[in-house]
C-alpha cells in the first residue's frame, strides 16, 4: 500500500486531486499524508466471506492458509469499485 500512496503523494505535490482507494482498516494504518488538502481516501468496505476473519483486510491480519479467502474477498471489492468509477466514466473526454 504504501507506494500507491507515495505515487499519490508526488500526484498531489505536482497539483492533481488523487483519489486513494482501500478498505477501512487498511486506510487506518496509512501513515500521515503530506498533501492531504489533495488525496480523498475513499472507503470501500471488504465483503465477508465464508473462512475470513471479521477485520482481517491485509496479509499481516491472516495466516498464509487464509490467503485465498482474502483474495476471494479482494475479487468482490469489483462490483463496489465498479459503482465509485460509474459517475467518472461519464465525464471522461
Amino acid at each position: 500500500m504504501l507506494p500507491y500512496l507515495e505515487l499519490a503523494e508526488r500526484l498531489a505535490s505536482r497539483g492533481h486531486r488523487v483519489s486513494y482507494v482501500s478498505t477501512p482498516r487498511n486506510l487506518a494504518r496509512l501513515p500521515p499524508r503530506r498533501h492531504a488538502d489533495a488525496i480523498d481516501l475513499v472507503v470501500l468496505p471488504l465483503p465477508r466471506v465464508d473462512g475470513l476473519l471479521a477485520g482481517a483486510e491485509s496479509t499481516n491480519d491472516i495466516s498464509a492458509d487464509k490467503l485465498v479467502h482474502l483474495w476471494d474477498a479482494f475479487d468482490r471489492l469489483a462490483a463496489p469499485f465498479s459503482e465509485y468509477l460509474a459517475p467518472a466514466r461519464g465525464q471522461a473526454a
